[in-house]
């Protein structure tokens, strides 16, 4: 940087590519903008990805800033996260409900007492584990036939 700085400074001392060192500065200077450049895209790529994935119904923020700002909220991620685990336990339980028609859901969503206080759920999330994958597939695969039969039907006016 001190070369880039000299040729600033002397400038007036006759043409900066006489010298080898402002040269050799500015074309590692180059360089280093170039390379800064492909690791922003890449940033950008990431972000739009993750983005895509948390979000796939909102509308993509153009460019790295607007991406990073979407980011730099930690309530909204946490508000996100939340908003996705309320619609995994409203579709696990509609599956309840589609078997269960009269099942008391005020019943269903609440733990029992026990004498700690504290439910232990390893062992029931555990055993729901294979339905869950089930219910996700199911939910995967009815969103897909919906989607192309959205564009079989091509645009509503």
């Amino acid at each position: 940087m001190a070369a880039v700085r000299s040729a600033t400074e002397h400038a007036d001392r006759g043409s900066f590519w006489e010298s080898m060192d402002r040269a050799r500065a500015l074309a590692l200077l180059q360089d280093r903008v170039g390379q800064v450049t492909t690791y922003l895209e890449s940033c950008r790529a990431a972000f739009a990805l993750v983005h895509r994935v948390m979000f796939p119904l909102n509308a993509q923020p153009v460019g790295l800033p607007a991406l990073m700002e979407r980011f730099r909220d930690g309530h909204a991620i946490y508000s996100f996260v939340r908003q996705h685990l309320m619609c995994g336990a409203n579709v696990a339980l509609s599956f309840v409900r589609v078997r269960y028609p009269n099942v008391d859901m005020g019943l269903v969503g609440t733990l029992p007492e026990t004498p700690s206080g504290h439910t232990d759920m390893e062992s029931h999330y555990a055993a729901c584990k294979g339905a869950s994958k089930k219910i996700v597939r199911q939910i995967i695969e009815q969103s897909e036939r919906d989607r192309l039969s959205r564009e079989q039907q091509g645009p509503s006016t």
